[in-house]
């Protein structure tokens, strides 16, 4: 059996970190994971905008009139992927009332 070292050979010059990953870590990495796999993905809050097909300013707006699930992971804001696929597909009138 080959180790990682073994096949990428520029591991050998890094420093080797034996201890495991904090706490803290592993407990926002978890929580993420349960996150991702409750709402059938999680979509980073900037890429909203193209995905939407709207303008920052728009989803800025969206944002609050329907409160959207959202939680706070690894410094970014991360936004439903099934909650936004969702309100994606409903008719609604376009341009200004």
């Amino acid at each position: 059996m080959t180790s990682a070292t073994d096949t990428f050979e520029f591991l050998n010059e890094l420093e080797q970190n034996e201890n495991e990953l904090p706490s803290e870590l592993v407990q926002a990495l978890k929580d993420f994971k349960a996150d991702f796999q409750t709402h059938n993905g999680l979509i980073p809050s900037g890429s909203v905008p193209a995905l939407l097909a709207v303008s920052q300013q728009r989803w800025s707006q969206l944002k609050k009139e329907y409160g959207f699930w959202s939680a706070d992971y690894f410094e970014k804001t991360w936004y439903s992927r099934r909650e936004l696929e969702d309100f994606y597909k409903v008719r609604r009138k376009t341009g200004a009332p």
